[in-house]
């Protein structure tokens, strides 16, 4: 099942990190200067973008989770405020399960994006000096354009729709569990629509497939098969609703 509002709810989320990402981008100038420092960009810097980043995925995919889970148990037939308490400690062990993944991912890729614009700039420096040239000092605007990948909008879409999917997920599992149990009917549907590259070799062969065969290749659901996975768990309960 889908949130009828996930559009508005991924673009929270997408919105909100890439605003953190351009904050540290900012900063991540600043730090190097003109000319660039590389040095000034110390380990401490990387510490800070994984925790506010690891904050921020957090606080929202908790909201992700509950908003799931909130809407399979409501769905389902459930009492929302009387399993409330046990879904909101699910929630908070996945937003911070997930939020410490997210945070380590961003500062440990940006990390690696920053010291590859490093190489590139030292050995630009460098075939300057062999070619007994003039060292050219890049300047501000130069410096940018080679930090740009470094917290790159891309990054960020991909981990937007990949934890998005997650938390709708996870939630939603936590959701019909409690309520009326998942089942081994319970069936695995792709939405090409839905994805950048249309049908996709791994989960079309899942289309409709029953927990009892996707569960063994797939244990966690979606987005497990591949970055930018979007497809969603038809629960037996739907269908029984649809046939009511």
């Amino acid at each position: 099942m889908e949130l009828p509002n996930r559009s508005a709810l991924e673009a929270r989320l997408g919105r909100r990190l890439q605003n953190l990402s351009n904050r540290h981008m900012r900063e991540l100038l600043a730090l190097l200067g003109s000319p660039p420092n590389f040095d000034a960009v110390g380990p401490e810097f990387w510490a800070r973008v994984k925790k506010e980043t690891e904050e921020e995925a957090a606080a929202l995919l908790l909201l992700l989770f509950m908003a799931s889970a909130d809407t399979h148990t409501r769905e389902a037939g459930g009492d929302v405020e009387m399993v409330a308490p046990v879904l909101t400690q699910q929630a908070e062990t996945f937003a911070r399960r997930r939020g410490e993944e997210v945070g380590l991912r961003q500062a440990v890729g940006a990390s690696i994006r920053f010291d590859n614009m490093r190489k590139r700039v030292e050995e630009a420096e460098a075939g300057a000096v062999q070619a007994q040239d003039e060292p050219k000092v890049p300047t501000k605007k130069e410096i940018a354009e080679e930090a740009e990948p470094v917290f790159s909008p891309g990054q960020t879409i991909q981990v937007t729709r990949d934890e998005t999917t997650r938390a709708r997920h996870e939630g939603g599992e936590a959701g019909v569990k409690i309520t009326t149990g998942t089942s081994e009917e319970d069936l695995w549907q792709t939405r090409p629509a839905m994805s950048k590259s249309g049908p996709c070799p791994l989960c079309s062969p899942l289309d409709n497939a029953p927990r009892s065969v996707w569960s063994l290749v797939y244990p966690q659901g979606p987005p497990s098969p591949h970055v930018g996975c979007v497809c969603v768990i038809k629960y037996a309960f739907e269908k029984k609703l649809e046939h009511a």
